[in-house]
């Protein structure tokens, strides 16, 4: 049977390959990152250079005959545009929490900066409309200014959303709009000084090719002329403060360990890093506890399915295969799940516990729990009916999100027999226990076993979709909410 060839995955490397090259030699984002010391002007500069960057490697390395049939289809988009978008926010989110960290050291302001959060619906929507188009020359362009102007737009993310948390902390924070010359109208309009509490929401707005900046002032009087581009000698004082916070950032921050960081290419390495950078702080706590802990077979092209063996405590996977995705699965969801698993059975041993339960089982017993809440709770009094409306909703927002919802198709499944299973999931046999000769289990043996799977692939995918702060969060909010809620209490335990 003839098969169209996959041409995601070379071309997420080309387009890898070459936005590096741009990056490197961009003077914008060279200019930028020789700062000593970075302002949020330095962070728009970086921005821009960084998009720009990212839109010529897409202009460069996709064209109409890459592509079948000249078009550019949802999963190709999926997995070629959206992780570079991704790796952009990355990149930028972590320069302007140095520049906030450096405007709050010159406030005095004793409040940990705030990274942006990932911008998903804008990302999907540019996805979207680049499968819209007749024919991948008719929507190219979205892969030029609108690149460029989401990158800007990360920046303006970032002092909105540090001024939002200072506001609520007591400050005071105003927001400035800066028009460079030769700008419309409209941006001419928006011009001026803002207190945060009245600040227009379209301030924080900009249309393709506008290069209009924000400001952010704590609003205590102590920031003059922070956007000012004159050199100046830094005081000794002001040289010693800039040398702790560069020592600073990399403590702060969980990365992979050794065990895992000698298997992987260094494009690899900063891939995961990035993301683990990017995750909440408890879950960050988790990852730093346990990383130099946590090991990587040296087979990094496993050919089989990952998952992590207990008994060799370390995780077999395809790293290439992960970090490209697929059509059920985020780049970077494997990874983190199966670590999830190694940090569940690394706490269950420093826990002694035995037999068939694991740190995780509770969890799983309130997922089972919570799935059969969800039936009982269906408009009919015959359970297979009932089942079948649950199962209609969970087919709906499978429909309009696959990947959001893989995670609740497995854990659904697994707590019904994979009756509740939609699409992806685990086979009936690797709920129960095995069939062996002579052993008869009993009632008790067979829901503690089940408990113990549901827990241990709960925790794992709750795990994953923390740390990428991937839409699935919402459907477990939605489906699960009291487990959810039980494994952000498990986080806190695991990284006290």
């Amino acid at each position: 049977m003839w098969m169209v060839k996959d041409v995601a995955p070379d071309l997420l490397k080309r387009v890898q390959k070459a936005f590096e090259k741009r990056y490197n030699e961009h003077k914008l984002v060279q200019d930028s990152l020789g700062k000593a010391y970075p302002t949020y002007a330095d962070a728009h500069d970086y921005a821009i250079g960084t998009g720009e960057s990212l839109a010529g490697a897409f202009q460069a390395q996709i064209t109409e005959e890459d592509l079948p049939n000249g078009q550019m289809y949802y999963n190709i988009a999926e997995r070629v545009v959206k992780p570079p978008l991704i790796h952009n926010h990355q990149l930028i989110a972590r320069y302007t929490e140095i520049a906030q960290q450096q405007l709050n050291d010159q406030a005095g302001v004793r409040i940990r900066p705030r990274r942006p959060s990932l911008d998903t619906d804008r990302i999907d929507g540019l996805i979207d409309r680049l499968t819209e188009g007749d024919g991948y020359e008719t929507v190219k362009w979205l892969l030029q200014a609108p690149v460029v102007n989401y990158s800007q737009s990360i920046v303006d993310d970032a002092i909105k959303e540090n001024a939002d948390f200072h506001h609520k902390s007591g400050l005071r924070p105003k927001i400035i709009r800066h028009v460079n010359p030769g700008a419309c109208e409209w941006c001419r309009a928006l011009a001026g000084t803002y207190d945060y509490k009245t600040t227009p929401r379209d301030v924080y707005r900009r249309h393709n090719h506008c290069t209009c900046k924000t400001e952010y002032d704590p609003g205590d009087g102590k920031i003059k002329n922070i956007w000012s581009k004159q050199d100046r000698s830094p005081s000794d004082e002001e040289k010693q403060a800039r040398i702790e916070l560069s020592k600073q950032v990399p403590k702060e921050t969980a990365k992979v360990g050794r065990k895992i960081r000698d298997k992987l290419t260094a494009d690899q390495a900063q891939f995961y890093d990035e993301m683990i950078s990017n995750a909440p702080d408890d879950v960050q706590k988790v990852w730093r506890k346990y990383q130099n802990e946590l090991e990587l077979d040296k087979d990094t092209k496993l050919k089989s399915t990952a998952h992590f063996s207990p008994g060799k405590n370390r995780v077999f996977m395809d790293i290439d295969k992960d970090i490209t995705g697929s059509d059920y699965q985020a780049p970077g969801n494997t990874f983190f799940h199966e670590f999830g698993h190694q940090i569940d059975h690394l706490k269950t041993k420093e826990l002694d516990i035995r037999g068939f339960n694991k740190y995780t089982s509770e969890l799983g017993r309130s997922i089972y729990e919570e799935v059969q809440e969800q039936i009982k709770a269906q408009p009919d009094k015959r359970v297979a009916v009932k089942r079948a409306l649950l199962k209609q909703e969970l087919m709906k927002d499978t429909q309009e999100n696959e990947k959001s919802m893989a995670a609740i198709s497995d854990l659904y499944g697994g707590a019904t027999n994979n009756k509740l299973r939609v699409d992806v999931g685990h086979k009936d046999s690797y709920w129960k226990l095995p069939r062996q000769r002579g052993i008869r289990w009993s009632d008790e043996d067979k829901e503690q076993y089940l408990n113990t799977r549901l827990g241990s692939e709960g925790f794992a995918e709750m795990f994953s979709a923390e740390v990428r702060q991937s839409d699935e969060i919402e459907k477990f909010k939605k489906y699960l909410p009291k487990s959810y809620e039980k494994f952000k209490g498990m986080l806190t335990d695991l990284g006290g």
